[in-house]
């Protein structure tokens, strides 16, 4: 699931994409909370956009998509911070900025403004649970790494925002050892 997210074609929108929710993982749950409203945000807007893929005209489409989830995201942000506004307080201004993260608009033009719903489904939610796995990952690397698991003398530096790239490159340059190891295997 991670490596189809993190392949050499896909890895610069991804990392794009990923940036702005890297600054929240500062632990595990918050990972995993952030990758919930990511996938949530995601699965809305691809279902709300296949649904009215028909009436929206081809030069509309960036407009309504840019509408649809912004609407979904500040939805979900007074969600959040009506709820669970601890939660809010924490990921902050990062659950709006969902509404122009390229991976959301990006799944939105290539998937649900192309196909049926039953085709939408299953790639939106492999993107939206591949994100969580990743997030989950960056977290835990920065948990580990930063002593908050283990002990307390880590790195500080995986406590702050670098940490969330280094743990994101990591995580590519495991994936990248695998895949040549498996390379080789096969050859």
């Amino acid at each position: 699931m991670l490596s189809t997210c993190l392949k050499p074609d896909n890895l610069p929108l991804t990392i794009m994409g990923l940036s702005p929710l890297l600054i929240v993982t500062t632990s595990t749950v918050n990972a995993i909370v952030m990758g919930s409203i990511f996938l949530t945000v995601l699965l809305l807007s691809g279902v709300i956009l296949t649904v009215v893929r028909h009436l929206v005209p081809q030069v509309m489409r960036l407009s309504i998509i840019l509408l649809v989830t912004a609407c979904i995201a500040t939805l979900v942000d007074l969600i959040l911070s009506a709820l669970y506004y601890e939660w809010h307080l924490t990921l902050g201004i990062y659950i709006p900025l969902l509404a122009m993260n390229c991976l959301i608009l990006a799944n939105a033009e290539e998937n649900a403004l192309q196909h049926g719903l039953k085709d939408v489904i299953a790639p939106t939610l492999m993107l939206g649970l591949s994100i969580i796995g990743i997030l989950f990952l960056v977290g835990l690397i920065r948990d580990v790494m930063s002593g908050l698991i283990f002990s307390d003398n880590g790195f500080i530096l995986f406590e702050m925002v670098p940490g969330a790239f280094l743990a994101l490159g990591l995580i590519i340059a495991l994936l990248n050892y695998l895949n040549m190891s498996k390379a080789k295997v096969s050859d």
